[in-house]
Parts: C-alpha cells; structure tokens; sequence
C-alpha cells in the first residue's frame, strides 16, 4: 500500500454513528467512505470548479481514506476554490506516492 498522503491541517476526517467517514476542509464535506456490504464506497460529494460527482469502492476503510487523501491531494486547489477557501501554494506529492522527477 502506498505511503499515506499529508493533507494539511484544515482538512479533517470526520466519522458518524452510521460508519461513514467524510473528509472536510473547514465544515465543507468533499468526499465520503462508507459501508457497502463487504466494501466500502467512496463518493466525491464536492461539486463545482470542475468537480464531478463520482463513487468508486473499495475492500477497506484504510483504502478508501488513503484514495480519497491522493484524490484530494491531486486537486488540492480545485477542492480550496470549490470550498471557498483561499488557495495556498502548490506542493509537490510525496515521492514515495511513485511521481517521476526530472532530470536536472
């Protein structure tokens, strides 16, 4: 399994009493990870600024969050604008997260 992807600390996961997970930046909900008979089934729940709505599943809930982390950290200013959040600077991924650097 791939390394976990940092978020900063504005995003955070929050959890209900029915099992499902929603990470949020501030109090905007962008992505869901719930029970779906033996699964789990995320859904980006964000829309706007290019967004689409989309569910994919998956075997455990620790995969679930880590996609929904990697989905949020490749759109990271997508999701800041979509929340309507200033947008911070770009950082790069991990580089355990299997990106490719340039040679110099």
């Amino acid at each position: 399994m791939a390394a976990p992807i940092d978020l900063p600390p504005a995003y955070v996961w929050h959890a209900d009493e029915h099992g499902q997970h929603t990470l949020l930046l501030k109090d905007c909900p962008i992505v869901t990870v719930g029970p779906m008979g033996a699964g789990w089934l995320i859904r980006v729940v964000l829309k706007g600024h290019g967004i689409e709505p989309l569910e994919y599943a998956v075997r455990s809930l620790d995969r679930g969050k880590g996609w929904a982390q990697r989905w949020v950290k490749q759109r990271e200013r997508l999701v800041a604008r979509a929340c309507g959040q200033p947008v911070e600077p770009s950082r790069p991924l991990s580089s355990t997260f299997g990106g490719r650097r340039k040679a110099a």
